[in-house]
């Protein structure tokens, strides 16, 4: 059985000026983030990864208009099997669970693939399942000082994908 651990730690604080309608507006940001993932190998033919991050991000302004800004919190989980069922057949599946608590609506995103890969000689035939929880979009929301940034992406539905690839030399 081989195992394989990873973790990681940031934090990040800065101050900064912004001059809003002729008025200066000091303040700072601090981001704190902490994750930790691994590979566990129980079996030749079979592994699982798994990973997790968690980051929290806030800013305020100081001085005489001393205001907190409203905190943005993320996190995001993924689980991955691999099988190795032969030499030529691969099996993978995952999930990922990705969360932010400015999001309006749909705070917990959660993504699903699925596929197999057959190698040949001379040629790679691959089947995908993407997008297995049909998610819609995916919104991310991050700060950059005093602003905060929304970015929305409309995602392709749930859909299947065969791939041949030939190896010419």
């Amino acid at each position: 059985m081989q195992t394989t651990v990873r973790a990681f730690a940031g934090y990040g604080y800065s101050q900064s000026e912004r001059l809003i309608s002729k008025e200066l507006y000091p303040f700072h940001s601090r981001t704190v983030s902490i994750g930790a993932g691994g590979t566990i190998t129980p079996l030749p033919w079979f592994n699982v990864v798994l990973t997790s991050g968690y980051a929290r991000n806030v800013s305020a302004t100081d001085g005489d208009h001393q205001n907190m800004a409203q905190t943005v919190r993320t996190a995001t989980q993924r689980l991955s099997l691999n099988f190795y069922v032969t030499r030529q057949i691969t099996l993978n599946a995952s999930v990922e669970d990705n969360y932010n608590n400015l999001t309006a609506t749909n705070r917990h995103a959660w993504f699903g693939d699925v596929s197999a890969k057959y190698k040949l000689k001379r040629v790679d035939l691959e089947l995908q399942a993407n997008n297995l929880f049909n998610q819609k979009q995916y919104t991310r929301v991050n700060y950059n000082g005093l602003d905060v940034y929304t970015q929305t992406s409309q995602l392709r539905p749930r859909h299947i994908l065969g791939t041949i690839r030939f190896k010419l030399l």
